[in-house]
């Protein structure tokens, strides 16, 4: 709860600081209106979406977009990107994945009038507009999904992000929190991922594997290219029966491990939701429209309700 309420403080800080800093800026039609994209992964599944979907929101909406790329973790690529971003005085820059690090950057921004819209994983700058999900309570969805499957015994691997991104701290809390106040006797193993990854990922969960002699019954990882190289381990070792693997992100890559009965159960991210609504910030910031912080949903899903999922959420191109 501790957890939630701060996010919940943040964000309103955060609007307020938005509103007060649209309030004066003039309208404009959309084909004057620039919008910066720093895309932080071009090869996870869920930014693909992402990526996509703030190109074909630009198209759809006439606006121009400067798009961008920085590698997560590197910080020097995140802040040519802002460098060069500004200098090209765009209204507003989207991105999402910013540590940390890059707070006093975006905070520049943000003070020369450029409206900053972070997706899915709050950096703690001030003065942006955060369009996510609550990484907090949908893990712990997650944990109480796992807990009942398990009947509350047993012992569970947490493969956790990168500690230095709110995501990383909030998903992991939420899981091992849960699992401890609801869940007693399930017994917790764990592992960080520095970097978000799939190598580090990998190597922590069979060294987790090997000392507890394969005797685990669940594997929950925090993002699902985590959870596609955890199959593979699982498979390899044949214990993709014996152990329950859980995703996090609702990657295309991950559901298509579900139809094959590799991943029991998903905690899937609205990525399409969160990329069109941050393209929507964007645009009415840039008119001085009163914009809004947005907390969405996440979804449970499992493999009686994948194939649905997928149809009603348009992942179909992205699943094989």
């Amino acid at each position: 709860m501790k957890k939630r309420l701060a996010l919940t403080a943040v964000m309103l800080a955060a609007a307020l600081a938005l509103t007060s800093g649209t309030a004066l800026a003039e309208e404009k039609e959309n084909k004057d209106i620039t919008i910066g994209y720093i895309c932080a992964n071009v090869t996870n599944q869920m930014w693909l979406i992402m990526n996509t979907t703030i190109e074909q929101t630009a198209k759809e909406e006439g606006v121009n977009l400067k798009y961008m790329t920085a590698q997560t973790g590197d910080t020097s690529s995140w802040l040519s990107c802002f460098e060069d971003l500004v200098n090209m005085e765009v209204d507003a820059i989207i991105f999402g994945a910013a540590d940390s690090t890059l707070v006093s950057t975006i905070e520049d921004a943000v003070a020369q009038g450029i409206t900053c819209i972070e997706m899915d994983s709050p950096s703690g700058a001030k003065g942006t507009s955060v369009i996510c999900v609550d990484n907090y309570s949908a893990a712990a969805q997650g944990a109480n999904w796992v807990g009942e499957e398990l009947g509350g015994k047993g012992k569970v691997i947490l493969i956790n992000g990168d500690a230095t991104y709110t995501s990383g701290t909030e998903r992991r809390n939420g899981y091992y929190e849960t699992l401890q106040e609801n869940y007693p006797d399930i017994e917790i193993l764990e592992v960080w991922s520095d970097g978000w990854t799939s190598e580090n990922a990998m190597n922590g969960c069979e060294d987790l594997l090997t000392a507890a002699d394969d005797d685990v019954d669940a594997i929950c990882c925090a993002w699902d290219g985590a959870t596609t190289v955890i199959a593979s381990l699982l498979e390899s070792k044949g214990l993709t029966d014996k152990i329950k693997l859980v995703g996090f992100d609702g990657a295309g890559d991950a559901l298509s491990l579900m139809r094959e009965g590799k991943v029991a159960m998903d905690v899937a991210q609205p990525a399409f939701g969160l990329a069109k609504n941050a393209m929507d910030v964007a645009i009415k910031a840039a008119k001085g429209e009163k914009t809004e912080e947005l907390v969405l949903d996440c979804d449970i899903v499992t493999p009686d309700m994948v194939d649905e999922y997928i149809e009603t959420t348009g992942l179909s191109e992205y699943v094989k």
